[in-house]
């Protein structure tokens, strides 16, 4: 409320001693809600500028500890929970907004971010007051609707003394004792699985390598993986937006570096978010320019003049380029509906799509996925042009070196510790990890499979032109499914081609982790 209605309202002739009364008074005006209050939920609705009708008193303010101030200046302490009614605003009002810092940009009101699923407990009015008005599209919240269940422990709980967890896109709560902090832990759970990059969750590692003690880990298993740090961090800085920002002190002093990791995620998604808007509103004109009309009776295609000035420095959301067709001669390619395009960083590579269209070709066809199969066959039948098409193709990845023995950034097939976060070997680590292949979960069992166990053996593979010898060599890049492997040979080998395969020990298999399907074979 506006502090010139809050003035009105401590003025209006209302019996505080009765508070049904009082709801029933108020309800005429303004929009209100009642019910049994903790002292937090109490101030939170202060601080919102909602003032809170106890038995005696319209309390407008708050002091240290549980100290409040009503209307009249006086102090009184509340240490309890109690019986209130909170003026949210006044009735021809919607709602009452979450107020969020600057830093954290606002999205425009959309679907409730907090679902309530299954509750068997007497009071969730916390849950209600705090998260209850929660809309998705603040940059500190997931993409999407979470489902909170307020559950009664069962034996296992109990037993491992589990007071809450994610599970899917549910929220799962099983004890009362600040439940809306286990919430906010949860809720970061969430967003490290749904929006860190592989890059943040190495820096959230690197910082839980060299973590120092700090306050705001109150209990050991805060502290047990890079996730959880993330967790605890992301806890206390929601909580100075929703609850007090306070917290936002004690967390700046406590974890000063955390808090900037945090910060530079919230940045990189806020960016992310402004690229994709921006992408909406011009994918089209991009999808024209590539997908150009032909004229028959000119003979040429057709584009809208000065198109390629207005596209060219678009920037492409990361949605976008996990589309990955092919890697050809150092290039990335990725799929654009119908057409196939290099890229450079994140945005179309133009100057490589034109010299592409130079590149001389015996033929083309479709490969069904809308993009081309070329053949380039014997250009010309010279020794020098055949001596290439039967030489081996010699990288997965252009003119990249396989990850070998030495490498400063290198991990073997049996330990990833230091390349990959700890969920590469968790359920979800096709989806996080994939290329978003049908083949992504055959890698990542065979990850699995290798992990802690440096004789494991395992088969490698890798696409050849059909006149190379059939030896994978040391130091060559090979990868773990014969998937994969066939997938390169479509895209990457000019002519026939054949797989070839080889069974190695785990520890022989080396990544730098840039993918979970391609590796340096590097016997000892």
């Amino acid at each position: 409320m506006e502090r010139h209605e809050i003035i009105k309202l401590s003025k209006k002739n209302i019996e505080l001693e009765e508070l049904e009364k009082a709801k029933k008074i108020l309800e005429k005006d303004y929009i209100i809600s009642h019910g049994q209050y903790e002292p937090l939920e109490l101030k939170k609705a202060i601080n919102e500028h909602n003032p809170v009708l106890i038995r005696g008193h319209l309390l407008t303010g708050f002091d240290k500890g549980n100290v409040f101030v009503d209307s009249k200046g006086e102090s009184l302490t509340i240490d309890k929970m109690v019986k209130a009614v909170i003026v949210e605003g006044l009735s021809n009002r919607e709602s009452v907004s979450v107020k969020i810092p600057e830093e954290v940009s606002d999205m425009p009101p959309g679907d409730y971010f907090a679902i309530l699923g299954k509750n068997e407990w007497d009071d969730i009015s916390l849950f209600h007051g705090v998260l209850g008005s929660l809309r998705v599209g603040p940059v500190f919240l997931p993409p999407h609707s979470a489902i909170f269940n307020f559950l009664k422990p069962g034996k296992e709980q109990e037993k491992k003394k589990i007071v809450s967890m994610l599970s899917g896109v549910n929220i799962n709560v099983y004890s009362p004792d600040n439940y809306i902090d286990n919430c906010f832990h949860e809720i970061g759970h969430l967003f490290w699985r749904d929006c860190l990059t592989f890059d943040e969750k190495k820096a959230f590692k690197d910082h839980f390598k060299a973590l120092r003690p700090s306050a705001i880990y109150e209990y050991e298993w805060e502290r047990e993986t890079e996730e959880e740090i993330f967790c605890t961090i992301y806890k206390w800085y929601v909580k100075s937006i929703l609850i007090n920002k306070s917290f936002y002190n004690i967390l700046e002093f406590e974890e000063p570096k955390g808090l900037k990791l945090l910060q530079d995620v919230f940045t990189r998604v806020a960016r992310d978010r402004q690229i994709a808007d921006i992408w909406q509103g011009a994918k089209s004109e991009v999808m024209e320019y590539l997908n150009p009309k032909f004229d028959v009776t000119s003979g040429k295609y057709l584009r809208k003049a000065g198109a390629l000035d207005r596209i060219r420095d678009i920037e492409l959301p990361s949605t976008v380029l996990q589309n990955i067709a092919r890697y050809e001669g150092g290039i990335e390619f990725i799929r654009l509906e119908k057409a196939v395009v290099p890229v450079r960083g994140n945005r179309i590579d133009w100057e490589n799509m034109e010299k592409a269209r130079l590149t001389k070709y015996k033929s083309k066809k479709p490969d069904g996925k809308g993009g081309w199969i070329y053949d380039y066959g014997d250009r010309g039948g010279g020794k020098e042009n055949k001596k290439q098409s039967e030489q081996e193709d010699d990288s997965y990845k252009g003119s990249h070196q396989p990850p070998k023995r030495g490498d400063d950034v290198v991990g073997t097939g049996d330990n990833l510790s230091d390349i990959f976060p700890d969920d590469i070997y968790s359920s979800n680590a096709a989806s996080l990890y994939g290329h978003r292949v049908s083949y992504d979960q055959k890698a990542i069992d065979v990850i699995k499979s290798m992990k802690g166990n440096p004789d494991k053996e395992i088969t490698i593979y890798r696409a050849v032109p059909k006149s190379a010898p059939d030896e994978i060599r040391g130091n060559s890049w090979v990868t773990i499914t014969k998937d994969y492997a066939s997938q390169h040979g479509k895209s990457n080998i000019h002519g026939e081609y054949k797989i070839i395969s080889k069974k190695i020990k785990a520890n022989d298999l080396l990544t730098d982790g840039d993918s979970i399907h391609e590796w340096g074979y590097s016997p000892k």
